[in-house]
């Protein structure tokens, strides 16, 4: 009788697996091996048995020992592992698939990090550019999609932009004439849109507005879209600005 004792129990069911994985071909080896034993012990039985992981059990604490001066000092010599493991792995597709996406994530993160934009967009909404704000705009209209995404880049209609691009004289808010008319604006500090603003602080709860939860929160959007059709700002440029529903 032998006894093989593993604590991955994720191990001991991929040995009993038939449909090929990632890795399959090192179980096998394993398979195959065993059979090399069954040919040389006729009636030998082979049993494979979960335990408990750091339980003091003498094998199982000089298993940890040698997989931990693996990743120090490099593997065991040549001569004393099993012949497939003598040469080189085959590669995990899966593996290298993900290697590569999140070699691409952090090349993407580097440019836009670099970019002009940066600094202006991380202080209304960090996650642009990110699969995060990719599902927040996924359900709602293509409209309110735009002005969203105008707001956080805050290329919006709005005096101050309209005034860079050259199409208006002047950047200052039509509606109050005290400052330049931006985003933060719009939303926190115009005088004309104060009633406006106190059902959007309602509509969220009564706290304190805060632009980047209003802008990144699929719960607020129901919300803003409502103060923005209560402004007025966007009517010429989208028209009218339909609510969208709640979401709990």
């Amino acid at each position: 009788m032998a006894t093989f004792c593993i604590d991955s129990q994720a191990t001991i069911k991929a040995i009993q697996l038939t449909k090929p994985k990632p890795g399959h071909y090192i179980f096998n080896m394993l398979h195959k091996s065993l059979e090399g034993v069954r040919n040389q012990h006729p009636g030998i039985r082979i049993t494979v048995r979960w335990m408990l992981g750091h339980e003091g059990i003498e094998g199982n604490e000089r298993v940890d020992e040698e997989a931990k001066r693996a990743i120090t000092k490099g593997s065991s010599n040549q001569d004393m592992l099993p012949k497939l493991l003598r040469k080189t792995l085959l590669h995990s597709k899966s593996a290298l698939k993900w290697d590569y996406s999140k070699k691409l994530k952090a090349r993407m993160q580097k440019a836009w990090e670099a970019s002009p934009h940066h600094t202006l967009l991380k202080k209304t909404d960090p996650t642009v550019v990110s699969t995060k704000y990719l599902n927040l705009i996924t359900d709602i209209p293509r409209k309110h999609t735009s002005i969203l995404t105008q707001l956080c880049t805050g290329h919006a209609p709005l005096a101050k932009h309209l005034h860079c691009i050259g199409k208006t004289d002047s950047p200052t808010c039509p509606a109050c004439h005290q400052n330049e008319e931006t985003v933060e604006h719009l939303i926190l500090h115009c005088t004309v849109h104060h009633a406006a603003r106190q059902v959007l602080q309602y509509n969220m709860g009564g706290t304190a507005i805060d632009i980047t939860k209003l802008l990144t929160t699929p719960k607020t959007l129901h919300a803003l879209f409502h103060f923005i059709a209560a402004t007025n700002r966007f009517h010429d440029t989208f028209g009218e600005i339909p609510t969208i529903p709640e979401t709990k």
